[in-house]
């Protein structure tokens, strides 16, 4: 079966699984069905699993009129984000925040990593590798001797960093 991590990262240096949550539908397919029923406008046979409506889930991380908390957690869902050690109790205030408005019935993570947080483990960032069927977004590439090359940090950022920067890019306050 497939599962969630919880990754520990100190940033430029090296990460370490921390924390595996079993079947990986409890992580983003959560917020990823959330978004699509609150935020995005379905067209008959869509599937948000599919590349063009998955495309335009993740730019709805830019619009100020979805509450900023629910922007948080969708970045955090997607690849090479993390959230730094200062703001840990922020993140699980927004996973909390986000999950109030979820209709999710099925298996469910966010309560488990929001918890994780509260807890304030010991690493300057955390990050999610939301399902191991994937390869892990906090590894270098594969090559043909199936060994990864190291992993290039200036592809991961940071979650509120990221919202931070869009706010000041368009010179309003979310």
């Amino acid at each position: 079966m497939s599962c969630t991590t919880i990754v520990a990262l100190w940033p430029g240096e090296k990460t370490d699984h921390v924390l595996e949550l079993r079947n990986s539908w409890g992580s983003a397919p959560v917020v990823w069905d959330s978004f699509y029923k609150l935020y995005m406008q379905p067209v008959p046979y869509d599937n948000y699993l599919l590349p063009d409506p998955m495309r335009r889930l993740y730019q709805l991380w830019k619009r100020p009129d979805i509450p900023e908390a629910a922007r948080a957690v969708l970045l955090l869902c997607a690849d090479r984000l993390y959230v730094s050690k200062l703001h840990y109790r922020r993140m699980a205030d927004d996973i909390e925040t986000f999950l109030k408005t979820s209709a999710w019935t099925g298996v469910n993570h966010w309560p488990a990593i929001a918890q994780f947080l509260r807890d304030d483990p010991d690493y300057p960032a955390i990050g999610l590798w939301c399902t191991s069927v994937s390869d892990d977004p906090f590894e270098g590439e594969w090559n043909e001797e199936k060994q990864a090359s190291p992993f290039d940090w200036s592809t991961a950022f940071e979650v509120y960093s990221e919202l931070e920067s869009l706010k000041a890019e368009s010179g309003a306050t979310l």
